[in-house]
C-alpha cells in the first residue's frame, strides 16, 4: 500500500502493509495524538512499518495533515 502524506513542509510518500481504511486511520489518528509535527511521518514509521519511498507512484490514500482528512485516491 502507497500512503501519500501532505502537509505544508513538502509531501512524503511511504509503503507499507496493506490494511483496511479504519485501520489507517487509526494509525494516523494514533500517530497524530503522540506527535508533534516535525517527527509524524517518523513516528509513523517506527510504529507501523512504513518505509519512505522516493519514486512516482500514485498513492492508494492521501493524508492531509493540514486538515487531518485522509482520502482514496484510487
Amino acid at each position: 500500500m502507497i500512503l501519500e502524506i501532505e502537509y505544508y513542509k513538502k509531501d512524503t510518500l511511504l509503503s507499507g502493509r496493506t490494511v483496511g481504511f479504519a485501520e489507517l486511520k487509526k494509525q494516523l489518528e494514533t500517530t497524530e495524538m503522540l506527535c508533534d509535527t516535525d517527527n509524524f511521518v517518523e513516528m509513523l514509521c517506527r510504529s507501523y512499518g512504513y518505509i519512505v519511498i522516493d519514486e512516482d507512484i500514485p498513492p492508494d490514500y492521501v493524508y492531509d495533515r493540514d486538515i487531518q482528512k485522509i482520502y482514496k485516491r484510487r
